[in-house]
């Protein structure tokens, strides 16, 4: 193996860590983000948390550049994952913002597990570096 390769290979597993590591803060900001708070700021906290992951998916996609062969597909198709998981997630909290009484704490169950399977879909294509 050369040096450039070696270094490349340092390089993508120092970068996976890195990225395992945000990702296991940003899960602990999840876990923050709790209904008996309120429905703005339930909403508010989880919303800025999608950013927060959409910011680190586009960080791996320009990482990404070289990738090629079956790991390109599998990030690719682990990209695609991760961006269907914050639409319906998006649409999810649009749906608790305008939901009345009680009904939205029902709601937030499904969003905080939706919250939990997208961090999860990002490690999966964090794992490809």
């Amino acid at each position: 193996m050369t040096q450039k390769s070696t270094d490349r290979v340092t390089e993508g597993k120092n970068y996976r860590q890195n990225m395992m590591d945000k990702l296991s803060v940003e899960s602990g900001q999840v876990e923050n983000c709790r209904p008996e708070e309120g429905k703005k700021m339930y909403v508010d906290k989880l919303e800025a948390r999608i950013e927060s992951l959409k910011s680190m998916l586009d960080d791996m996609t320009e990482k990404s550049r070289h990738i090629e062969g079956d790991l390109r597909t599998k990030f690719d198709r682990d990209k695609e994952d991760v961006n269907s998981r914050i639409q319906n997630l998006k649409a999810g909290l649009s749906e608790i913002r305008e939901a009345g009484g009680t009904a939205w704490k029902e709601m937030s169950t499904g969003t905080s597990n939706g919250m939990k399977e997208l961090i999860d879909a990002i490690k999966s294509a964090a794992s490809k570096f």
